[in-house]
């Protein structure tokens, strides 16, 4: 169908496609305002006519109506559409018209023919993701005058509210960037006052601010002592006209006598200053006047800003000094700068020339710092909504923990050629410690490979996850973590098909699963099995459904069964309708859910595996005697005997036998702690081999033997004290971990007993 046309008096452009009117509806649920919620300008001669397709109650029709630049009307270029330009000419040009775009296959995918000596050309557009301000350029030559005239219009996204959720983006995007970026100038350079909020520009000067002062005294010893340099230039002069002969010129006029119009090559040397050094100087200081210019204005106009006449004042002169500067007669033999083919040492070595080139440097990455902080390169939607779910993620745990990161890895290389972008992998990370020791980090874009990165791998291809997880446990064993991933996916079922649902696609789901299957934790390169990483993997997708619609859903209910799913994730006002699903799921992970709970619940266990109970009993024993100390310390223990007769002949009463499932053996304090897998009585000579010398004794006498394995260190030794029962104390397998001396066990003593 025919969307929108223009008549000028050299030609008519047509724009159509196909399914927009799909599109129009999908945007008009949730675009409340669509009816007036764009405009389209024209640039170039004047247009004799303007005709866009019309809109009856958010239905597109299929006549072409009239229609008025420049005021709110409908949108009709969506994302992931194929438009169609056909421009015919009606009358006659000198070139051949061309579409003009930075974009290399916008300029390919049109073609050119010439009917009756008039051109007429035809292309297709996809904007893909691409969402918001667009250009259409045609350039073309009529009479020796070379005309280009501008279409500009939006694009709009179809899974969004493009007034609130994609602005929404932007400024979360801009507001986190610029708050980790100004941070890290803040923490970096010293003499930055805190004090109530400033804005960027405020913060910018109390870095910069400093280095105009410093190019304005450059300049100064510069002008008054400016670089000149020797050079030779040829004249051809006849004899008469020479005034100074050296013995080459001497004997070539003597040569020469009788021809008296004769003209000879002569070399004459002068001093200029119009150097390569002094075409940079001039190059500079226009150059940061005019930034400079640009930057006081806008702090001048900063809204709520209270500034103070001294600093006012100070700009002023500032600015004062550099028209001074440019305006001095010394430029006026000075050409134009054009670039450095080789290293100056003027500008390394020479009086007020290096200083000068350091300010400038410093001053120069510093303007094209502020430029990129306050815009994002970024316009691809897909690639927007991913970094906004990063930094909704980040926002979310923060809010859960009530405090900041400890740990922010990314404003430091935010910037990539002064406009930002985020960063990827393992150095890209946000993170936090809990009071209790737990470390949430949380990664952007964490590559797994076949290389091992923080015991980590891919055995088979690259994985790649937009949002990598990882918590690391401190009431369980030393560096037990569990690993989380999320792929933020800019698209629906219903992209596909009109009366589609906004579910995440299939192939997102199963993306999870592969995610799932494909990572692996492995203690280095060279061990033999490697062990299952990935506790959960989930899609965020743009879905408006309320949070109550959302739970009764299959991707939701998969969740609870086997860790992998979906959450609903879109911002502007509609975030708050299911958020709550993604945020309750993280504070359950992060501030509800013990360890053990998550391994039990959370965790698909092979047939017959099972993980450690927290609350299992574990026996601590004093040894004392010397070669049974030398046993535990070598490493290879694997059982602890005791006898069941006291030398007095009582017994030795060990409680609830079948309680205990943990053994912690008791020298100078308890370090380490085993797996009893069996516990029995046999006779003392049973229970080593005879070749176990320092072990094995023959004697008949009745022992309990605890058969143990899985030997496992604490990370803090639990010290002894003096006095008490000097045979055995009961804990908690938890309590290890918290315990400072074996009197912490006497509560769970006490209720082992009952």
């Amino acid at each position: 169908m025919d969307l929108l046309r223009i008549t000028t008096n050299d030609y008519e452009l047509t724009v159509r496609a196909d399914g927009v009117d799909a599109s129009f509806r999908k945007a008009a649920l949730r675009n409340t305002s669509i009816e007036n919620s764009t405009a389209y300008y024209f640039a170039g001669e004047s247009v004799v006519k303007f005709e866009l397709a019309t809109n009856n109650n958010n239905e597109l029709g299929n006549q072409l109506t009239d229609s008025v630049f420049n005021i709110p009307t409908h949108p009709v270029f969506f994302e992931n559409k194929d438009y169609y330009f056909d421009i015919v000419f009606r009358n006659q040009t000198d070139t051949e018209p061309v579409i003009y775009s930075s974009l290399q296959e916008v300029k390919k995918s049109f073609i050119s023919r010439k009917v009756n000596d008039k051109y007429f050309l035809t292309g297709a557009i996809n904007y893909r993701n691409d969402i918001g301000k667009s250009d259409f350029v045609i350039r073309y030559k009529r009479e020796g005058v070379s005309i280009s005239q501008k279409l500009s219009f939006e694009v709009f996204p179809v899974k969004l509210d493009y007034k609130s959720d994609y602005k929404s983006i932007i400024a979360d995007i801009n507001k986190e960037f610029s708050s980790l970026v100004f941070d890290v100038l803040k923490k970096t350079y010293t003499g930055f006052k805190e004090g109530n909020e400033l804005n960027n520009e405020i913060i910018w000067w109390g870095v910069f601010g400093q280095l105009y002062k410093d190019i304005i005294g450059s300049s100064k010893l510069i002008l008054n002592k400016p670089h000149n340099r020797l050079i030779r230039d040829n004249y051809f002069l006849k004899t008469d006209r020479i005034r100074n002969l050296n013995y080459e010129l001497e004997e070539n006029i003597a040569e020469h006598r009788e021809n008296t119009q004769k003209y000879y090559r002569v070399e004459k040397k002068t001093l200029t200053t119009n150097t390569l050094e002094n075409q940079f100087f001039k190059y500079s200081v226009f150059y940061v006047l005019q930034k400079f210019i640009s930057i006081k204005n806008k702090l001048l106009n900063s809204s709520g800003l209270r500034m103070s006449d001294e600093f006012r004042s100070e700009l002023e002169q500032i600015e004062k000094d550099f028209s001074v500067i440019t305006h001095h007669p010394f430029f006026k033999q000075i050409t134009e700068f054009r670039g450095m083919k080789q290293e100056s040492l003027v500008l390394q070595k020479a009086s007020g020339y290096s200083s000068l080139f350091r300010s400038w440097i410093i001053l120069k990455r510093g303007i094209d710092f502020l430029d990129g902080v306050n815009k994002i390169e970024l316009k691809n939607i897909a690639d927007l909504y991913q970094i906004w779910c990063f930094i909704e993620m980040k926002n979310m745990i923060q809010n859960i923990l009530k405090k900041n990161p400890e740990e922010v890895n990314l404003a430091d290389i935010l910037v990539n050629g002064f406009t930002i972008q985020l960063s990827s992998g393992k150095s890209s990370k946000v993170s936090f410690k809990k009071e209790n020791g737990d470390l949430i980090e949380l990664f952007h874009e964490f590559r797994f490979t076949s290389s091992i990165s923080d015991n980590l791998l891919s055995h088979t291809v690259n994985q790649e996850p937009d949002i990598v997880l990882r918590v690391t446990k401190s009431d369980w064993k030393e560096n037990l973590q569990f690993t989380y991933l999320f792929d933020a996916k800019y698209r629906l079922v219903s992209d596909d098909t009109e009366n589609g649902k906004d579910f995440p696609p299939d192939d997102s789901i199963n993306q999870m699963h592969r995610y799932r299957d494909a990572i692996f934790y492995q203690d280095n390169q060279d061990s033999f099995k490697p062990k299952k990483e990935v506790i959960g993997a989930y899609v965020l997708f743009p879905s408006s459904d309320d949070a109550d619609e959302v739970e009764n859903l299959y991707f939701q209910k998969s969740i609870v069964k086997i860790n992998i799913g979906a959450y609903p994730l879109i911002p502007g006002i509609k975030k708050k309708y299911n958020s709550s699903l993604l945020y309750k799921f993280l504070q359950k992970i992060l501030e509800v859910k013990e360890t053990f709970n998550i391994l039990n619940e959370d965790v698909i266990p092979f047939k017959a595996m099972k993980y450690e109970d927290p609350d299992a009993f574990v026996l601590a024993g004093f040894v004392s005697n010397t070669n049974q100390k030398k046993y535990f310390a070598s490493g290879i223990a694997k059982v602890y005997h005791i006898p069941v007769h006291r030398p007095n002949g009582s017994l030795n009463t060990i409680r609830n036998l079948d309680k205990l499932r943990y053994f912690c053996p008791v020298i100078n304090g308890v370090s380490e702690y085993y797996e009893i897998t069996d516990i029995k009585v046999i006779p003392r000579r049973d229970i080593f081999e005879r070749t176990e010398v320092g072990m094995y004794r023959d004697d008949g006498a009745s022992y309990f033997v605890f058969s143990l394995k899985n030997r496992t260190l604490l990370p803090n030794r639990i010290e002894s004290v003096v006095g008490g029962n000097r045979v055995f104390r009961y804990a908690k397998l938890s309590e290890l971990r918290s315990s400072l001396t074996i009197n912490d066990f006497n509560k769970a003593a006490q209720e082992f007993n009952e």
